[in-house]
């Protein structure tokens, strides 16, 4: 509790780190929620890191912690066969053996500062409440970014990998809106797999026809992320939904309704006949 409490008093805390006895609850707490020297102050003991790499988790999900920091501790956590409980921790271990490593240092580098800079763009843009803005007006040929998102999506582009897996996962829905097209496939599943992912997201994203299978699929294997029927029906007429995520969203449909998806020749031909197979077992009886 002490150590919580003076989280910004690095000098403090120094003592406390330094203690063997330190719990390790304590440190964990500490990490969520301090600054960015703390935050480089507990990234130091790696040896701490990789014996208990939940460690590496909360601080990697602590918007104040450096993006250089973060990089470190997961290139250390892969060097040495360690798992880090992230939800895009596949995505991040493998971008990061493409990236260079920056040296450890008494500040903030410039990518660290632009990363900072781009968290602080996106929150300005952040909608209130439960309900988001999309990002993209969807037409039926295409779809286009909205004016107002430019500026985001160009620092975006601008990122590193390893940079965009990581503004997915503590970036804001507007921000998972424009990562989820990302050409980058790791970048783009990172995205589908943040927690800040909500109902809202993901029910803007099944309308989109530019969106990667591997995507809804993600979003399939969060069924909490689906309760919307909207959204099921949304699914259902996406091209890119695969056959076996359609499958397990058809008995939430009445008859009358999946009779008119099999009609609609905006569905996949996969889907319709996946339809017409489910209607016909009923018929039978």
């Amino acid at each position: 509790a002490l150590a919580t409490r003076l989280h910004e008093r690095t000098d403090v805390l120094n003592q406390l780190l330094s203690m063997p006895a330190i719990d390790i609850d304590t440190i964990l707490d500490v990490g969520r929620v301090c600054g960015e020297e703390a935050s480089e102050l507990i990234a130091t003991n790696e040896e701490r890191l990789l014996k208990y790499p939940k460690i590496i988790e909360v601080l990697y999900l602590n918007r104040k912690t450096r993006m250089s920091t973060a990089d470190r501790m997961i290139e250390l956590a892969v060097r040495n066969n360690v798992e880090v409980g992230l939800p895009a921790w596949k995505e991040a271990a493998t971008a990061i053996q493409n990236e260079l490593i920056p040296e450890p240092s008494g500040e903030p580098s410039y990518d660290d500062i632009i990363f900072a800079k781009n968290v602080a763009l996106a929150e300005q843009m952040r909608a209130h409440g439960e309900e988001i803005e999309d990002t993209h007006v969807i037409g039926e040929e295409e779809e286009q970014l909205k004016d107002k998102y430019i500026p985001l999506y160009r620092e975006i582009a601008g990122m590193t990998v390893s940079q965009k897996i990581r503004f997915a996962t503590v970036g804001t829905p507007e921000a998972i809106l424009i990562l989820v097209l990302d050409p980058s496939p790791l970048v783009a599943l990172a995205a589908a797999k943040s927690p800040q992912v909500n109902e809202s997201v993901v029910e803007q994203c099944v309308k989109r026809r530019n969106i990667s299978q591997d995507v809804l699929s993600s979003f399939g294997q969060r069924p909490e992320l689906l309760r919307r029927l909207s959204t099921k029906r949304d699914l259902m007429k996406n091209p890119k939904t695969p056959p076996t995520l359609a499958l397990k969203l058809i008995n939430h449909f009445q008859e009358h309704e999946l009779k008119r998806l099999a009609d609609d020749r905006n569905v996949s031909g996969s889907v319709r006949q996946i339809i017409k197979n489910h209607l016909d077992r009923k018929k039978r009886g």
